[in-house]
């Protein structure tokens, strides 16, 4: 045999890093390729010459019975783009996944915060030192804006501007883009700003420091910190990203248009605003018969 699946997954990782891709997509297509190399040497598999649909339909099936079709599914797309990459190096003869389709992922309506759950996570940040004025300017900004938490968590102080009520990100893809925030977002992370320096930490670097440490907070941390919070208030199951789906929700809910939310939210997909769409839609649509009634017209 000449080379394994480990040998071409070495390659393929390299070749990866040659593209400049982020961190975070480098580490999930490694996961994958690492994850079905295991699967498939467990099995007796190690040639990538002999790798068959078959073995990986029985791959991707392993992961939808034990993980998630979430799961499943971005693995499999994953192990989509070595395969690819194996048949343009003339690595192998034909691509397995050639014929293959991704597994159906079943949606599941993401739980949205209602106003007075909001209020009720604001009410337990109540309080001027640097811990408080930050979780405060953390969920303002959360909500508000709709980033994703590695969004949130890579903000730095100049990438702020709290007079034109703006915050310039690089999302998925190191896709840029400027994100507006309210006037009580602004007002709520200069209280924060004033906090910082009144502790003597200054206003510069990471934009979100631990009050212990005064380094940078990681998204593990500030997720611990919104998951503390939201215990304080009596909402135990809140995860981070249900803060996104909500602004969401608060967008369309409000007459937002959808062409907007592609920008703001940083959806390149169609498909990615339709699912953010069909939360609450069924509210959305209730108030929107109340508010056109066609019975109430005859």
């Amino acid at each position: 045999m000449g080379l394994t699946l480990d040998d071409l997954l070495d390659s393929w990782e390299l070749s990866l890093a040659s593209r400049n891709l982020s961190a975070a997509t480098l580490s999930t297509y490694a996961a994958a390729g690492r994850q079905m190399a295991n699967h498939l040497s467990d099995q007796g598999v190690r040639d990538p010459g002999i790798v068959t649909r078959a073995h990986l339909e029985r791959w991707i099936l392993h992961l939808v019975q034990t993980r998630s079709a979430s799961t499943a599914s971005n693995r499999y797309r994953s192990i989509q783009q070595f395969w690819r990459w194996c048949l343009e190096q003339d690595e192998i003869p034909t691509d397995p996944t050639g014929r293959m389709r991704p597994p159906m992922i079943p949606e599941h309506d993401v739980p949205i915060l209602r106003l007075d759950e909001l209020r009720q996570l604001l009410d337990t940040c109540a309080g001027k030192d640097v811990g408080s004025t930050r979780d405060t300017a953390i969920i303002r900004l959360f909500v508000d804006s709709g980033l994703r938490l590695t969004e949130l968590s890579n903000l730095a102080v100049d990438d702020l501007s709290l007079k034109d009520r703006v915050c310039g990100v690089t999302g998925k893809g190191r896709r840029q883009r400027v994100v507006p925030f309210g006037a009580k977002t602004a007002a709520a992370i200069d209280a924060y700003r004033r906090a910082r320096l009144r502790s003597g930490r200054g206003f510069d670097g990471p934009l979100w420091i631990s009050e212990r440490t005064g380094k940078g907070l990681a998204s593990n941390g500030i997720a611990q910190m919104l998951k503390r919070r939201a215990r304080e208030a009596g909402l135990p199951h809140l995860h981070p990203h249900q803060l996104r789906h909500t602004s969401a929700h608060l967008w369309l809910d409000g007459g937002g248009s959808e062409s907007d939310a592609m920008r703001l939210y940083g959806w390149r997909s169609p498909q990615m605003l339709r699912r953010y769409a069909s939360i609450s839609a069924q509210d959305r649509a209730i108030k929107s018969h109340h508010r056109l009634a066609p019975g109430d017209q005859i």
